[in-house]
Protein backbone atom coordinates (compact mmCIF):
# COMPACT_ATOMS: atom_id res chain seq x y z
CA UNK A 1 0.00 0.00 0.00
CA UNK A 2 1.11 3.49 -0.70
CA UNK A 3 -0.12 7.12 0.46
CA UNK A 4 0.07 9.95 -1.36
CA UNK A 5 -1.05 13.89 -0.11
CA UNK A 6 -0.97 17.18 -2.06
CA UNK A 7 -0.06 20.29 -0.25
CA UNK A 8 0.57 21.08 3.50
CA UNK A 9 -2.74 20.26 5.32
CA UNK A 10 -1.88 20.40 9.01
CA UNK A 11 -4.03 17.83 11.62
CA UNK A 12 -3.72 18.90 15.27
CA UNK A 13 -3.34 15.76 17.49
CA UNK A 14 -4.33 15.82 21.27
CA UNK A 15 -2.16 14.13 24.20
CA UNK A 16 -4.13 11.18 23.35
CA UNK A 17 -2.71 10.94 19.66
CA UNK A 18 -6.77 11.75 18.33
CA UNK A 19 -7.51 14.34 15.99
CA UNK A 20 -9.39 17.31 17.89
CA UNK A 21 -9.90 19.82 15.18
CA UNK A 22 -10.61 19.62 11.20
CA UNK A 23 -7.38 19.77 9.60
CA UNK A 24 -6.64 22.60 7.65
CA UNK A 25 -6.49 21.96 3.82
CA UNK A 26 -3.61 23.31 2.17
CA UNK A 27 -5.98 25.26 0.15
CA UNK A 28 -7.45 27.35 2.91
CA UNK A 29 -5.41 30.52 2.81
CA UNK A 30 -6.43 32.31 5.88
CA UNK A 31 -3.40 32.83 6.78
CA UNK A 32 -2.93 35.04 4.01
CA UNK A 33 -4.77 37.90 6.37
CA UNK A 34 -2.11 37.84 8.96
CA UNK A 35 1.12 40.37 7.74
CA UNK A 36 4.04 38.26 7.00
CA UNK A 37 7.03 38.47 10.22
CA UNK A 38 10.16 39.87 8.72
CA UNK A 39 11.62 37.04 8.34
CA UNK A 40 9.60 35.60 5.50
CA UNK A 41 10.14 38.21 3.30
CA UNK A 42 10.24 36.81 -0.01
CA UNK A 43 14.14 37.28 -0.43
CA UNK A 44 15.25 36.81 2.79
CA UNK A 45 12.92 33.60 2.48
CA UNK A 46 14.12 32.05 -0.77
CA UNK A 47 17.76 33.12 0.21
CA UNK A 48 17.54 30.99 3.21
CA UNK A 49 14.93 27.80 1.62
CA UNK A 50 14.77 27.71 -2.32
CA UNK A 51 11.62 29.04 -1.88
CA UNK A 52 8.96 32.04 -1.71
CA UNK A 53 5.86 32.39 1.19
CA UNK A 54 2.73 31.04 1.03
CA UNK A 55 -0.04 30.91 3.10
CA UNK A 56 -0.74 27.35 2.22
CA UNK A 57 2.52 26.47 4.57
CA UNK A 58 2.23 24.88 7.89
CA UNK A 59 4.32 27.82 9.39
CA UNK A 60 1.82 30.40 8.17
CA UNK A 61 -1.06 27.81 9.43
CA UNK A 62 0.35 27.55 12.99
CA UNK A 63 0.95 31.73 13.37
CA UNK A 64 -2.76 31.69 12.06
CA UNK A 65 -3.97 29.37 15.12
CA UNK A 66 -1.66 31.01 17.86
CA UNK A 67 -3.75 34.61 17.36
CA UNK A 68 -6.73 32.81 16.12
CA UNK A 69 -7.33 29.67 17.84
CA UNK A 70 -4.55 29.31 20.80
CA UNK A 71 -6.86 27.03 22.86
CA UNK A 72 -5.71 25.03 19.71
CA UNK A 73 -1.58 25.34 19.88
CA UNK A 74 -1.97 24.76 23.67
CA UNK A 75 -3.74 21.74 23.76
CA UNK A 76 -2.44 19.94 20.88
CA UNK A 77 0.40 17.58 21.73
CA UNK A 78 1.51 17.56 17.93
CA UNK A 79 0.65 18.77 14.77
CA UNK A 80 1.33 16.28 11.66
CA UNK A 81 0.88 17.21 7.57
CA UNK A 82 -1.86 14.62 6.59
CA UNK A 83 0.42 12.12 4.85
CA UNK A 84 2.54 11.67 7.81
CA UNK A 85 -0.69 11.39 9.96
CA UNK A 86 -2.22 8.64 7.57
Amino acid sequence: MSISSQGSTLVALGSDGKVFRPAISWLDKRAAEIPREPEWEDETLFGTTGLRYSPAWTGPMLHWLSIHEAQTIQKASKFLLVGDYL
